[in-house]
């Protein structure tokens, strides 16, 4: 009995995407511009907060809009992931995306009980909207 649950322990834990493959899954979504399937790669709380956007942005009529649907789908940033820079600690990873070595973006993904998914609170591309430039 232990031996049968230790071995549906590791099966389920062996099936779970990587964080290179969740990143890479949500890229495809927003490229297909799939707001479902994209939400559901993000944590409980981004998904949430996307939802809540858009709800605004819908009830307004577009007068309170924070990013639009193709701004959304563009919080990933281009690029291939520097995967000899990719660290995984504990419940967190962070990969550095980018179109060189020398010009990359952190992604943070968390472990939820789903298994990874993409944190919009640790990003600076979903923030930057907010962010005031000094001239």
């Amino acid at each position: 009995m232990r031996l049968l649950l230790a071995m549906a322990c590791v099966l389920l834990v062996g099936c779970q995407s990587s964080p290179e493959n969740v990143f890479f899954e949500a890229r495809e979504a927003a490229e297909n511009e799939d707001f479902s399937a994209y939400r559901t790669l993000f944590t409980q709380r981004s998904a949430t907060l996307l939802d809540e956007l858009r709800r605004v942005r819908e009830q307004s009529k577009g007068d309170y809009e924070y990013l639009s649907d193709k701004e959304v789908f563009a919080l990933l940033p281009p690029g291939e992931i520097a995967r000899e820079r990719t660290e995984i600690e504990g419940r967190r990873a962070v990969l550095q995306v980018g179109k060189s070595d020398k010009h990359t973006e952190e992604v943070i993904l968390l472990r939820e009980p789903a298994g990874w998914r993409l944190d919009l609170y640790h990003s600076k591309r979903f923030w930057a909207p907010l962010v005031v430039k000094e001239d």
